[in-house]
């Protein structure tokens, strides 16, 4: 949307522009690209900038509008001048002075228009279809990071009055709703079950909602299983913080299992041997060092199944799911890359990456082809108050055990891509590698040790599970401490290096 909205009027195709209401968007990197366009060209689009700042339309919205600036620039800043009168000279001068003012009023991380970089691209999607005079997004009332800027659909659900809970009408219809195409967006039976259970759970509620995220924050291909993923905004009565909850449904659960074949009594049984296969593969990662969030809680809901077996269809399942709490950061992949300017940003957050590295290289994580599952979307960046990363917490162990068997050199030169992916946008980039590789290698060398220091701890902790050389996860968790124990991490680190692009 953002690419097929450019426009121009007289000249180049320097705005923005809006559908909706007719504003043509102006941002401060193209008003400073008119520099390179020639005197005669930089004097035509400055006074049709003027000429069209000044102007109002039928919907009596600006012609052209300055994105982002905040007031101390504006169509007043440019009326004064007849551009096509200055000498080149002056012209020059002049130019420069209001770009330098246009600039100074929109913030630093916006000033680059790039699509790639979430926040532009929110701010910028807003403006396009005629938000950006709203304060701020409902995501951002609820402190969500900016990947989830569009991506919630609010589902229906219920309110509470003097204690009785109420649910929206378009449950009294059942099936009916699903069939109806203006209600078919918006049923969605499990919402309903959510909120049964999270009124039992907290009970005295002011209110619950649930919002469905109808895309995926990850650029990871999708794969087989269930994907939805819900958001629960909980407040109970007599409380000040809202309690925010990130719900996702189990990848193989009855209905999945059912869809391959099963019998009712093997998908049921399968789906409890995977919710602990699950919950196994979260303690094991958190033995192993990796910064998994503080709690998670495994849960079920019911649903009428409605799959592939004909015989089962309508029969009533339980479907588990799985609600942690949010977790306020921004994804690592989706970084605006302006931030790595800052030696401070960089060196800090080069030395959490390493440190996350080293857990996620030990604990196998990767996807069914193999290819290693690091820095794509599950992990969380977290800053404090001066705007510095903190703390990187991998909000979803996918793939975690998948490789079990492989050795690690193996895999170093994936391990050097998020590196390489950001080494043209850091001031210093030897320095930022050489941070993230000693603090990969710091990291494997203690967890190693941890493990040697408490090794009956380490072996022993599943096993009173079944043991199958077939994949079974006590299995897999006796390969990697094998694996980690036999492994040096200069080498490794080593490895990484090799692979390093760097200027």
């Amino acid at each position: 949307m953002i690419a097929a909205s450019r426009i121009g009027i007289h000249g180049e195709e320097i705005y923005y522009y809006n559908k909706t209401n007719g504003t043509r968007f102006l941002t401060c990197q193209e008003f400073d690209r008119l520099a390179h366009l020639g005197d005669s060209s930089l004097r035509q689009h400055l006074a049709e900038i003027r000429e069209f700042s000044a102007r109002v339309n039928i919907r009596g919205k600006p012609e052209v509008d300055f994105f982002l600036a905040d007031k101390p620039f504006s169509k007043a800043d440019l009326a004064p001048h007849d551009f096509r009168a200055l000498a080149p000279e002056e012209l020059e001068t002049l130019h420069r002075q209001l770009g330098e003012k246009f600039r100074s009023t929109v913030r630093p991380e916006l000033q680059r228009d790039d699509p790639e970089d979430v926040q532009w691209r929110n701010a910028m999607c807003a403006a396009l279809l005629g938000h950006e005079d709203e304060a701020v997004s409902e995501e951002t009332l609820l402190g969500l990071s900016s990947e989830f800027f569009m991506q919630i659909q609010w589902l229906p659900g219920g309110r509470i009055e003097e204690g009785e809970l109420i649910f929206d009408p378009i449950f009294d219809q059942g099936g009916d709703a699903a069939r109806d195409p203006d209600l078919q967006r918006l049923y969605d039976e499990k919402s309903r079950a959510f909120i049964y259970n999270l009124v039992r759970e907290y009970g005295d509620l002011e209110y619950v909602n649930i919002g469905r995220v109808i895309g995926s924050l990850s650029y990871r291909p999708p794969t087989e299983g269930r994907r939805e993923v819900y958001i629960a905004q909980v407040k109970q009565r007599g409380s000040r913080k809202e309690i925010l909850s990130i719900i996702r449904m189990q990848k193989w659960g009855i209905h999945e299992h059912l869809d391959e074949g099963k019998s009712q009594l093997e998908a049921i049984l399968e789906s409890e041997e995977y919710t602990e296969y699950v919950l196994d593969r979260r303690l094991g990662c958190w033995q192993l060092g990796m910064n998994v969030p503080g709690r998670i809680t495994a849960k079920k809901i019911g649903e009428r199944y409605s799959g592939k077996q004909a015989n089962y269809r309508g029969i009533f399942i339980r479907s588990p799911y799985f609600e942690r709490d949010y977790i306020p950061g921004i994804a690592t992949d989706k970084i605006p890359n302006h931030r790595f300017r800052s030696d401070a940003f960089a060196l800090a957050y080069a030395r959490l990456l390493g440190r996350a590295a080293a857990a996620n290289m030990i604990v196998g994580r990767c996807d069914s082809h193999g290819h290693v599952l690091f820095d794509d979307g599950d992990e969380v960046m977290l800053e404090n108050d001066s705007g510095l990363p903190v703390e990187i917490v991998v909000a979803d162990q996918t793939g975690t055990f998948a490789d079990y068997s492989r050795d690690l050199q193996g895999v170093a030169a994936e391990y050097a891509e998020p590196i390489n992916r950001r080494a043209e946008h850091v001031s210093h980039c030897h320095q930022f590698a050489g941070t993230y590789l000693d603090a990969f290698r710091e990291r494997f060398f203690r967890i190693q040790q941890e493990y040697r220091n408490r090794k009956r701890a380490f072996d022993t902790l599943f096993k009173h599970r079944v043991r199958d050389e077939a994949g079974s996860f006590a299995y897999r968790w006796e390969k990697v401490l094998e694996r980690l124990h036999r492994t040096d991490p200069r080498e490794l680190a080593t490895l990484i290096r090799e692979h390093l692009a760097l200027k």
